[in-house]
């Protein structure tokens, strides 16, 4: 008995060993495809400017949107609601935005809102440095995406929250990734599914997300399209700074 713990112990072992092999293959081949990890590093700044298109049981309102990024710590997004400027910021450390439904005023965002913010921030996402970020990261093997033969994978943060991305095992670019989102203390899972991907500025980028509940879940989708994308702008601090209250 006991030598047979021990070759079990020993086999299981060794698929841990050969599973970690095949995610650190798979995780390089999804860098290069990007374009590598120098061109990643590059990237300081981002802005972009595109539409935000909510669906609901009775049509869609479509948002002209732009979205400021620095230095993957901070970030502003402005969106026309209505005929109002909408504006999210998060600073690297705090969060603020202006609510068009009381005439514009100044309001600091609720935690839920600021972990989605700093996570939106990190434009180079979770699979990025996740070693520095202290995350875990696990192969959960094969999986269907729509007719896309896909590799999951796993990404543990230390608050312990998780996230699956699906990376097409041809291209090795993601193609949906799965999680909780937080908005105004309530939660719900969401599904995010990437496509038209474009190279821009030497690396690979995403110009659509569409967000899904998943099956069986409430509420309507909603699609991000990019018409444009630029790389490295000279972004001021100020444009992260709330506005002092009159």
């Amino acid at each position: 008995m006991g030598k047979s713990w021990i070759g079990a112990l020993f086999c299981a072992l060794a698929l841990t060993g050969a599973q970690a092999g095949e995610l650190e293959d798979i995780l390089a081949k999804h860098y290069q495809a990007l374009g590598g990890l120098e061109a990643l590093a590059a990237v300081k700044s981002l802005e972009i400017e595109g539409t935000m298109t909510r669906n609901f049981r009775g049509g869609a309102m479509e948002t002209p949107m732009k979205l400021r990024l620095k230095d993957r710590t901070k970030l502003r997004v402005d969106m026309v609601v209505r005929g109002a400027t909408m504006t999210r910021v998060f600073d690297g450390e705090k969060g603020w935005w202006t609510n068009p439904r009381n005439g514009g005023a100044l309001e600091a965002v609720g935690s839920d809102q600021l972990e989605a913010l700093k996570a939106q921030a990190d434009f180079l996402g979770e699979l990025h440095q996740w070693r520095e970020k202290g995350y875990a990261l696990e192969l959960l093997g094969k999986a269907d995406v729509e007719g896309t033969e896909t590799y999951a994978v796993k990404v543990s943060k230390p608050d312990g929250k998780t996230k699956t991305f699906y990376l097409d095992s041809e291209y090795y670019v993601v193609v949906k990734t799965s999680g909780v989102g937080g908005f105004r203390g309530r939660t719900a899972a969401r599904d995010v599914y990437f496509s038209d991907y474009k190279r821009v500025g030497g690396v690979l980028m995403a110009h659509s997300m569409v967000v899904k509940a998943p099956e069986g879940g409430r509420g309507g989708g909603m699609e991000q399209r990019f018409e444009k994308i630029t790389v490295n702008p000279e972004i001021a601090d100020t444009a992260f700074a709330m506005p002092k209250k009159q």
